[in-house]
């Protein structure tokens, strides 16, 4: 692989078209992925803008919506014997070109972006969740329910488990969690027998709330 076809306008480029892709085998299948058409519209329009972290996370959140969508019509790993299961062209397309689109995300986030498309600017973190690590999938979940909920893009939300809501890479963590608590309109807490033990989480409390309004 030559430097040229590995640097990031590549990159970029190969994501629109795997992305061209998903949109197409959307299309061609309207009985049963028509609710993926507007992701996939999306997507694309966001492709045909400047490359920037913001618009990556974006994009990445879109093509996972897809994938889980799809996701029900792979084949089963422990299939039934005397059971033979062919996955639909269209379905095994999408989940291909989903994935594939989350691959080359993961090699553009290691790539450097112009610095005011890199960092996030002041004042536009909307809300920050709080939690443990070891309830990420809480954490998860909890995003994608206000990313459904309410006009909310990826830079506006701070989840620190959660890829594509995490910290930059190389950010001193605590200054700038410190900072974002302090600035985010909304703080919320995802409460667990495992995050009150947790000391980000009750740094990030007591923050934000007196110490006798923290439960024990």
């Amino acid at each position: 692989m030559t430097a040229e076809s590995s640097s990031p306008p590549q990159k970029w480029k190969r994501l629109k078209t795997v992305v061209r892709s998903a949109a197409a085998a959307i299309e061609s299948e309207p009985k049963h992925l028509v609710s993926l058409k507007p992701l996939a519209e999306e997507a694309l329009e966001l492709l045909a803008g400047k490359p920037s972290l913001e618009a990556l996370e974006e994009i990445d959140y879109l093509m996972q919506r897809i994938e889980d969508f799809v996701a029900k019509w792979r084949p089963s790993p422990n299939p039934s014997p005397g059971i033979f299961y062919v996955q639909p062209g269209w379905a095994s397309s999408t989940d291909k070109d989903a994935q594939e689109a989350h691959r080359i995300v993961q090699e553009l986030r290691a790539c450097k972006f112009d610095a005011t498309d890199d960092e996030p600017t002041e004042g536009t973190m909307k809300i920050f969740v709080s939690h443990s690590s070891t309830d990420k999938q809480i954490a998860e979940a909890f995003v994608i329910f206000l990313r459904a909920a309410l006009p909310l893009a990826a830079k506006d939300i701070r989840c620190t488990s959660v890829d594509g809501y995490k910290l930059p890479a190389g950010t001193h963590s605590d200054e700038q969690l410190r900072q974002e608590v302090f600035d985010a309109q909304a703080f919320l807490a995802l409460l667990s027998p495992t995050s009150i033990q947790s000391i980000y989480v009750m740094f990030e409390l007591g923050v934000t709330l007196p110490l006798q309004s923290i439960p024990m």
